[in-house]
């Protein structure tokens, strides 16, 4: 067994630091509102990842406003005892909002709130922060939207790189999808599209064990709409082409999260090539 004499000095202040984590006294919990927890959803799978963390890490966090977690994650539920007791213990709660949510619902002393999207973009409204409201942000480019030149930045991966990854090289690749999820059905022209078009919509979910293995073997996906599971679908070597029109631009995909590997324009020259063109930048 090392002693602490023989650690060097950076295995000795890891061990410094789970010791005093060990005798660490809890401190002002976390209410994250967060909406039922499902896969299909990289926002929401952030918030509970976000709660998880802050357990694993030694803080007291809860989830609150649903109850729907995954039984696989450290995220218990706040209820009425649960707050009665901080407010006992003379605690501060600190609530934690997306982007999506307005105001301060929960009527926390202190706030703050994780923007995973472009305020208003999913909601259609605004905050309607505070100006002492504590803000952090998914990406950079939710920040400067906001003509915010300094800014905290929370990045939670929401994708397993070892499950969406790309097939073995040579790998036969078979079926054009069509990701459908805010994008009204009947609003989907399907003259822009192949005929033997699929669709993979968000209504009949996939699990992403069976979402990777599709997008794996997928030969390009279209879309009307940014999701992360356009993301995903690049990861597996499967380029992404977003029809024009609906949001989505050149110019939001060079400034966006993610740059424009692996995706292009539909009404691009050589569209498909371009996407393609661009892969392996996104693989290594």
């Amino acid at each position: 067994m090392s002693t602490p004499l023989q650690l060097d000095g950076q295995d000795l202040e890891l061990a410094k630091a789970r010791l005093r984590l060990m005798y660490a006294k809890p401190e002002h919990p976390y209410y994250i509102m967060a909406p039922a927890y499902r896969e299909t959803s990289s926002g929401i799978v952030a918030l509970h990842y976000l709660c998880h963390m802050l357990n694993l890490s030694g803080r007291e966090a809860y989830i609150c406003r649903t109850e729907t977690v995954n039984p696989e994650l450290k995220t218990p539920l706040l209820d009425s005892a649960i707050a009665v007791r901080h407010l006992s213990e003379g605690k501060t709660p600190i609530a934690i909002y997306p982007e999506v949510v307005e105001g301060n619902p929960l009527g926390c002393a202190v706030v703050s709130r994780f923007l995973l999207n472009f305020e208003g973009a999913i909601s259609g409204r605004g905050m309607q922060a505070r100006s002492d409201d504590l803000l952090f942000f998914y990406a950079a480019p939710l920040a400067e939207r906001l003509g915010l030149s300094e800014f905290d930045l929370l990045c939670l991966p929401a994708i397993d790189i070892g499950l969406f990854s790309p097939p073995p090289a040579g790998a036969v690749r078979e079926g054009r999808y069509l990701y459908q999820n805010r994008h009204p059905l009947e609003q989907i022209d399907y003259t822009q599209l192949p005929d033997d078009i699929r669709l993979l919509s968000v209504a009949n979910p996939l699990s992403l064990s069976e979402l990777a293995s599709l997008l794996r073997k997928a030969e390009v996906l279209y879309s009307h709409e940014w999701s992360m599971t356009c993301v995903m679908a690049v990861l597996c070597g499967c380029p992404v082409l977003f029809i024009p029109g609906h949001g989505i631009d050149e110019q939001f995909l060079n400034l966006g999260f993610f740059g424009n590997v692996g995706f292009a324009m539909l009404d691009q020259p050589q569209a498909l090539e371009q996407a393609r063109s661009t892969l392996p930048q996104a693989l290594t």
